[in-house]
């Protein structure tokens, strides 16, 4: 066999030369070669591969593109709840079934317990249980409903939009109702799980038309309020104003639904996913800012009622205060005052002591044996009573006379008490007798109706109308014009009213003037006065022929007034034949 010819040493190198790139890139291929099928070579290492793959992908995806990691795990976890529970739903039922009654019963008592720790909590702090006394006596309320009323003031921490057909959070509020991304990293899987319990106690309840409402989990309950294509979800303290917040839900979800639905119509086309999440985010924060502002106390206004009840209570405490002060002062004063009168050297004696509280004094009356006793009397109330004057009356055993003449004053005060007293009864028996003899002689006065008939005698239309004629005079200013109009309208108005009511009469009406003039002045201008009057009485309905009308008589003066005072139209009652 022939051996294969000697390479050339030049050739060699030649072609190490110029295929060197070529050498260096198939060595890589073959490393990259031998480390894929060290990692993928089998049916083993292929699926190792991939799942440490998936791990690290989903890794990198949750902190890049949480949103859309959301969007396509979210179904696959809620298709997979659902189908776990329609599968299991007789497990589920025997697991649960057992322990409903208990978990029912720990619900209750967690609820009263936490409810008396608040209650207790607020009657510790005295303040606050003061005023709530004070408000209940003032408004009539009870006071154990005025501390219910003061725990039921719900607070909703977050609120959670989720998609009810995939279970993907649309958008998230926090405690301020805020706008918020996915805090701690869970909302995904809290919106899957809702989503599916939703749709199982859908399903559960279907016989019924019934849905879930409300979720309590351990120490908070999530309120649930749910659409054919959304469900909201409320996260509130268990227990603590539940009932309030799920009135304030109710009223404000339907307002939200619309919004929602107004700016899904709105919304461009061409927003993507993650655009579209936060348009729902604004409704969202505007449904929390609602129902934080209904659940909000309104506004404390004062009330008059309050004030005022307040004062009488202040005004009564210092009352109480300084009765029962006075009171307490008294009673010292008088144990002091008493002790004084005990004493050894008086004890024997005629002696009392009293605070006239009206005059501010103290009295002392009595009878001491001697003088110096009296004095050391006065010395002992003044240095035990500084504030208060003493007035006494002491008598001294020792001046016989002094205590005869006192006595006999005495006696001379009562014959003249008694003197008057006698003197009164006299005066009295002549009172009864006189009063007997009027009450003899009332029989014998006129009966009622006799002074009746008398009085409607004397109070006739015709003694009303003369007393009008002989009381009125209109009085006038320059020409025709009245001095007071509104006291001539007023007597015009008597003296027609009174002549309409006596059929027949006819009243003259005299003009007179003041003589400041020629004669035919004065008569014209009363003339003119005269018509004056008369045309007023006629449209006041008094025909003219009941009206006379005389001629100016000579000036008959009554005041020193020249103007005026004596420009006046009086009047007369006319004959019947004149």
């Amino acid at each position: 066999m022939r051996a294969a010819p000697a390479e050339d040493p030049a050739f060699r190198d030649l072609k190490l030369l110029l295929l060197r790139d070529e050498h260096r890139d198939l060595a890589g291929l073959q490393a990259e070669l031998a480390r894929l099928d060290r990692r993928v070579g089998s049916e083993d290492r292929f699926c190792r591969a991939v799942a440490d793959s998936l791990v690290v992908a989903l890794k990198v995806v949750e902190i890049e593109n949480h949103r859309a990691l959301t969007e396509v795990i979210a179904p696959l976890v809620v298709a997979g709840i659902r189908r776990e529970i329609a599968e299991s739903r007789d497990l589920m039922v025997e697991t649960l079934y057992p322990i409903a009654g208990r978990m029912v019963a720990a619900a209750v008592a967690a609820a009263f317990r936490q409810l008396t720790d608040e209650i207790n909590g607020i009657l510790i702090r005295w303040p606050r249980r003061m005023w709530l006394r004070l408000k209940a006596l003032l408004t009539g309320q009870s006071y154990a409903a005025l501390v219910l009323a003061e725990l039921a003031q719900g607070r909703l921490e977050r609120l959670i939009l989720i998609d009810r057909s995939t279970g993907a959070v649309l958008a998230t509020t926090d405690r301020d109702g805020q706008p918020e991304a996915d805090p701690d990293g869970q909302l995904h899987l809290i919106g899957g799980l809702v989503t599916a319990i939703v749709e199982f106690a859908g399903q559960a309840l279907s016989d019924v038309n019934g849905e879930l409402r409300s979720l309590d989990f351990g120490g908070r309950t999530v309120l649930l309020r749910v659409s054919p294509l959304l469900i909201v979800a409320g996260l509130t303290e268990a227990g603590r104003g539940a009932g309030r917040l799920a009135g304030v839900v109710d009223a404000e979800f339907l307002p939200f639904l619309d919004a929602v639905l107004h700016g899904d119509e709105t919304r461009d086309e061409t927003r993507d996913a993650a655009n579209g999440g936060a348009d729902h985010a604004t409704p969202l924060a505007a449904l929390h800012r609602a129902i934080a502002a209904r659940l909000a106390p309104p506004p404390r206004r004062v009330r008059p009622v309050a004030v005022a009840g307040g004062l009488v209570a202040l005004a009564l405490a210092a009352w109480t205060t300084g009765a029962v002060l006075s009171a307490r002062q008294r009673a010292a004063e008088a144990t002091a005052l008493a002790a004084i009168e005990d004493a050894p050297d008086l004890r024997d004696s005629p002696l009392q002591l009293a605070f006239d509280r009206e005059a501010g004094v103290i009295r002392a009356t009595g009878v001491l044996p001697t003088r110096e006793a009296a004095a050391a009397l006065r010395d002992r109330l003044a240095a035990s009573f500084p504030a208060w004057p003493v007035a006494a009356r002491i008598a001294v055993a020792s001046d016989g006379a002094p205590g005869r003449e006192a006595v006999a004053t005495l006696d001379r005060r009562t014959d003249a008490v008694e003197g008057s007293v006698n003197e009164a009864r006299a005066r009295l028996g002549t009172l009864e007798t006189r009063t007997g003899a009027v009450e003899a002689t009332l029989p014998t006065l006129a009966p009622k109706e006799a002074v009746a008939r008398l009085e409607a005698r004397t109070d006739t239309p015709l003694q009303r109308l003369e007393d009008a004629v002989k009381r009125t005079a209109i009085f006038f200013g320059p020409d025709a014009t009245y001095r007071d109009p509104a006291a001539a309208e007023r007597d015009l108005a008597t003296l027609a009213a009174a002549l309409a009511a006596v059929e027949g009469a006819r009243l003259r009406i005299v003009g007179y003037a003041d003589g400041t003039g020629t004669v035919r002045a004065n008569l014209e201008a009363a003339r003119l006065r005269a018509d004056r009057i008369t045309a007023d009485l006629e449209r006041r309905g008094i025909p003219r022929a009941r009206l006379v009308v005389v001629n100016s008589r000579p000036p008959f003066p009554i005041t020193d007034e020249r103007v005026t005072g004596n420009r006046r139209v009086v009047f007369e009652l006319a004959y019947s034949a004149e």
